[in-house]
């Protein structure tokens, strides 16, 4: 055989296994997951109160922001938060926004930084805030990389620091 030949096929099974992440959405990745949240505020201002609740979720991105409503929104269910309203001047509030979304996906690689905030504001008629949280997420993943678990997992994570910055602990 000529290198060529050899190069021909050495390419064709690597755009193969480049498809099966895309096509398939198979996932056979590793992820390192490195997480760092920081508090700054009254930490009573998260007992839960009765009544409405205000959540503002903005990330930029219309899918992701839909994702990350929903899996916040979830997690304050769960933690006994139910009446939820996206309205401006129902207090208390939270305001969740993705400050830094720098996403690298390619089908053998993924890397991601984000940086969420959730400004958490009191009950009352001014808008006095309470506790602001700031989490970054950072992970690599290698192998083949499915984007749409890649991106759930993200979302997860970002999630899970959003709900804690705004659920009391228990």
């Amino acid at each position: 055989m000529r290198p060529r030949h050899v190069l021909f096929a050495v390419l064709m099974v690597v755009a193969l296994l480049a498809l099966l992440p895309l096509a398939f959405g198979v996932d056979v990745s590793r992820c390192d997951w490195h997480d760092s949240v920081e508090r700054k505020g009254d930490t009573g201002a998260r007992e839960v109160a009765d009544g409405y609740f205000g959540l503002s979720v903005k990330a930029g991105d219309g899918d992701i922001t839909k994702a990350l409503r929903a899996a916040i929104e979830q997690r304050l269910h769960a933690g006994g938060v139910t009446n939820l309203v996206d309205n401006p001047v129902t207090r208390p509030r939270a305001d969740v926004v993705l400050e830094e979304g720098q996403m690298r996906w390619l089908p053998f690689y993924a890397s991601v930084k984000a940086r969420v905030r959730v400004l958490l504001t009191r009950k009352g008629k001014i808008a006095e805030a309470g506790l602001d949280t700031r989490a970054t997420v950072e992970g690599t993943c290698w192998g083949l990389v499915s984007q749409h678990a890649w991106r759930n997992a993200l979302i997860d994570r970002l999630a899970d620091h959003a709900a804690h910055g705004i659920l009391p602990d228990k």
